[in-house]
């Protein structure tokens, strides 16, 4: 409630009622609106020169691709709705990390997240673990109620795939 009331107070929204649906909704300010579509005043999201390859070889190099990549991946499987729904969304956020700079060098569960963590989790990543995990996450809780879904869905990811990657790294460092 405070939440929208500092954005009503601040005039980036305003709150009426919807005639189809009859209930009361939030919408944007004209000024808040036009920043929007002029892109005025908005921060420009980073350029990253970052690419990550998956299992079956392909590139993605950055967020939309990746995102539409999964969604396939996702809409090829047999999965009810409510919980496909869950998985998206957790492949979303899952991509929206690994292609902002600003996650690496931070530790989840123990973990340093690095491009290589990135990296080999892209190349191992099946639709399949990451389903039981996304249910877990997601489960009885809304998305709305997750304060930091990116924290969590990291946390899940690095639990997953770290001893994995470090055997990989400890295997090619012996090699060496």
């Amino acid at each position: 409630r405070t939440w929208r009331k500092e954005l009503a107070d601040y005039n980036y929204t305003y709150e009426k009622i919807d005639s189809v649906i009859g209930l009361k909704c939030i919408y944007p300010t004209k000024t808040v609106e036009e920043k929007i579509l002029n892109n005025v005043g908005l921060k420009k999201p980073k350029v990253l020169n970052i690419t990550y390859n998956t299992k079956d070889g392909r590139v993605l190099h950055n967020v939309e691709e990746a995102k539409f990549y999964y969604q396939a991946l996702i809409h090829a499987n047999p999965i009810p709705e409510e919980r496909m729904i869950k998985l998206s969304y957790f492949m979303n956020t899952f991509c929206e990390c690994a292609f902002d700079d600003s996650y690496f060098g931070k530790i989840y569960d123990k973990q340093k997240i690095t491009k290589e963590f990135f990296d080999f989790v892209f190349k191992t990543l099946t639709i399949e673990e990451i389903y039981t995990k996304a249910l877990y996450v997601f489960g009885k809780e809304k998305f709305a109620d997750i304060r930091q879904p990116d924290y969590y869905i990291l946390t899940i990811v690095a639990n997953l795939y770290k001893d994995r990657f470090n055997s990989k790294l400890l295997k090619g460092t012996q090699k060496t």
